[in-house]
């Protein structure tokens, strides 16, 4: 399987900013559309985006499943400048354990250098 590094490595900063992040701004949305939906929904602990879930937590958004939007400021690298951009949430019970036979690259091992690779369960590490 082919395996995107800058999707890792971007989902990686965005799980750190997702939670180590100061801002509540968003988390106030998120707990009343998910509520809307009859989730109960805790940000930065079940709720992430797409590219999280896949790459960062080894599980696949359920096909089918609307996401809750909300507002986010990114830098951007070619410029310096922070823009507004938009991110896509989905509550862990929208995802499903991913496939056994998908395998991901840890993103601590990239930053090593080293060629391994996390099975999704992430209890087995296999180098190449």
């Amino acid at each position: 399987m082919k395996v995107n590094t800058q999707k890792v490595e971007q989902s990686a900063q965005s799980l750190n900013r997702a939670v180590n992040g100061q801002s509540v701004q968003n988390d106030m949305i998120v707990i009343k559309e998910f509520s809307n939906r009859g989730i109960d929904a805790t940000p930065r602990v079940d709720v992430f985006t797409y590219n999280i879930w896949k790459f960062q937590k080894g599980r696949q958004v359920k096909k089918g499943e609307k996401s809750v939007k909300v507002r986010t400021f990114i830098e951007d690298k070619k410029t310096g400048k922070t823009r507004c951009s938009t991110a896509c949430l989905f509550h862990i019970s929208q995802t499903e354990a991913a496939p056994s036979d998908d395998v991901y690259l840890s993103f601590s091992d990239l930053l090593d250098g080293k060629e391994t690779v996390v099975k999704p369960t992430w209890e087995k590490v296999i180098t190449v």
